[in-house]
């Protein structure tokens, strides 16, 4: 098979970092795959660096269509089987391409949350040659099907874990050293790739209470955000700076995942998240706030614990009993980790995918043989 994945957002989040890690796994497999994004873009520079295909989309205002034209050209020279387009920011510039290729290529999209103002999006959906989506989780399954989106053209497929990598048996990245930090310390870990309504504020105002009862916690918040000024501004406001350290995005995930003793996760706005995935996977207990999508990956007080969002003092409440009684959460952590290899695994990830992909290009070749 001959694939173009088509991603034209120039951030680095949860869904460019999946992309990336299922492309490499497909192109293992035998398959012939590009990436498609701004060229300046984290995702087209560690595709190229992974050694991906690359295909170079540049964002311009005013010739979107030459670009779409462009690209169809390129689909065309390459023989693409399937164009396969991550968001809705990607979705009409892919039916763009789609208008300049040949009549059998098959077009899928993967969407993460459905936007409030979906009439318009369904609009492309029913009209603009779009075959599939591909949902992340079955909230957003349910909204699309209720939206009058046929289920027939619906895939539930999770994101997946790379479980060697992200595994309670990597060896943890030595923060006491780097950090100059005493043996002591508790280590509570926030991961983001984009730090921006994710819930930062929330625990910064949690850590307060935590602090004030555990002044041995340090508090590690890993991503990166225009906003950083203003929340050491915060921090420091609260007389906090001791016990905040931010790490930008590091490339040693799996070993600073490792090194936490506790991971939360209290985001505003959202769903389900590749990092909770890969912090489960690591057998790190988590807290998470309860949005869209997360009930269908923790069980409150089995594998996890929910809180909910927006809410400080139950968030710091969840921490300080993790202090207290950590040989229950470390069964939990555990927990954890049989879930991420029940159900997130990155295998069963790409093997949908593919027998998906198979699937929709016997059907087309079906169709066209009658």
């Amino acid at each position: 098979m001959n694939i173009l994945h088509i991603d034209i957002c120039k951030s680095w989040c949860e869904g460019e970092s999946q992309l990336l890690q299922l492309g490499r796994a497909i192109q293992k497999r035998g398959h012939h795959l590009w990436v498609g994004a701004p060229p300046k873009s984290r995702l087209f520079l560690k595709s190229a660096e992974f050694r991906v295909g690359t295909v170079s989309i540049r964002r311009r205002r005013v010739f979107k269509l030459l670009e779409a034209m462009r690209i169809g050209r390129r689909v065309e020279r390459n023989g693409i089987d399937i164009l396969h387009l991550h968001g809705l920011l990607s979705l009409r510039f892919g039916l763009w391409v789609k208008r300049f290729t040949r009549a059998g290529v098959i077009v899928i999209l993967s969407l993460r949350k459905v936007p409030p103002s979906f009439k318009k999006v369904r609009r492309l959906i029913e009209g603009g040659g779009l075959e599939y989506i591909v949902v992340k989780s079955e909230v957003v399954q349910k909204k699309l099907e209720s939206g009058r989106i046929p289920s027939e053209r619906l895939s539930l497929i999770y994101d997946g874990v790379d479980l060697i990598r992200f595994s309670p048996a990597v060896k943890p990245f030595d923060l006491f050293q780097e950090y100059s930090l005493p043996p002591e310390m508790t280590v509570i870990g926030y991961v983001a790739p984009s730090l921006c309504n994710k819930g930062e504020r929330t625990l910064i105002e949690a850590a307060r209470e935590v602090v004030s009862l555990n002044p041995e916690t340090i508090f590690l918040i890993v991503g990166e955000s225009k906003k950083k000024k203003g929340l050491e501004a915060l921090i420091e406001q609260y007389g906090l700076s001791e016990s905040f350290i931010f790490c930008g995005f590091p490339e040693r995930m799996p070993d600073i995942l490792a090194a936490l003793d506790l991971f939360v996760f209290p985001a505003v706005e959202g769903g389900l998240t590749l990092t909770i995935l890969e912090a489960m996977a690591t057998a790190v207990p988590v807290i998470i706030a309860d949005l869209p999508g997360v009930k269908e990956l923790i069980k409150d007080g089995v594998n996890g614990i929910i809180v909910p969002p927006a809410n400080p003092h139950t968030l710091a409440k969840a921490i300080i009993e993790f202090m207290e009684n950590r040989r229950k959460w470390r069964v939990m952590g555990q927990e954890g980790r049989r879930a991420a290899e029940a159900r997130f695994d990155l295998n069963k990830t790409v093997k949908e995918t593919e027998e998906l992909y198979q699937q929709l290009l016997k059907k087309r070749g079906q169709q066209g043989d009658g």
